[in-house]
């Protein structure tokens, strides 16, 4: 048992005792859910029948062994730290939430691109209606130039109008007082005539 809690089943046969048929699996048992897990490291080459040794820093030491290609009693001891395989665990899991979140991210880029698609659009729509609003600007600023001209026309020839009423009054005024003098004129001379000779003075 490892000092992490977990019991370590390194290498071995599956089929013993033929030769060739050794595995360099390692596999970990958890006896609180009574579960068995492969762990992701493994030995190396492929050995049965060696022996195993732990110490407290949780490194586990394989010494000799079989392994598949034949050889007998290999002198070789393997270091591995057990205690690494949490670790392992661990940052497998971590990697498959960042494969998750990393297609999460993949979705809502792919929805944030359908919206950015949609506000282009609608940007050229608006963009589009303030051009025709502004060319029914300018027709209607050039409409209501043309009207001030046609007012201030009529309003030119008002005044020459009033202008030219205003002369001929003035001269009919004019007319009439000459033609009052005139009568009175005329009328005096006729009254002149009527009056009879003053006598003559006696010689």
């Amino acid at each position: 048992m490892g000092n992490d809690g977990f019991v370590y089943y390194i290498g071995g046969s599956t089929n013993w005792p033929n030769t060739g048929a050794e595995t360099n699996a390692i596999q970990r048992y958890d006896p609180a859910t009574d579960t068995w897990t492969i762990v992701a490291s493994t030995i190396s080459p492929n050995k049965a029948m060696f022996g195993l040794a732990l110490d407290q820093e949780g490194n586990a030491y394989v010494v000799g062994g079989y392994n598949t290609v034949g050889l007998s009693d290999i002198d070789m001891i393997q270091t591995m730290n057990l205690a690494d395989e949490d670790e392992i665990i661990a940052l497998q899991n971590q990697v498959a939430d960042l494969k998750n979140q990393i297609l999460l991210l993949q979705s809502n880029v792919s929805g944030l691109t359908a919206k950015d698609a949609l506000l282009k659009q609608q940007l050229v729509d608006l963009s589009a209606q303030l051009n025709q609003t502004k060319a029914d600007l300018d027709a209607a600023n050039a409409a209501l130039g043309t009207t001030n001209n046609n007012v201030n026309n009529a309003k030119s020839a008002a005044d020459s109008a009033n202008m030219i009423g205003m002369i001929g009054i003035i001269i009919g005024i004019v007319a009439i007082l000459i033609a009052v003098i005139a009568l009175v004129m005329k009328k005096k001379a006729s009254i002149q005539q009527m009056q009879p000779m003053p006598p003559m003075p006696p010689q």
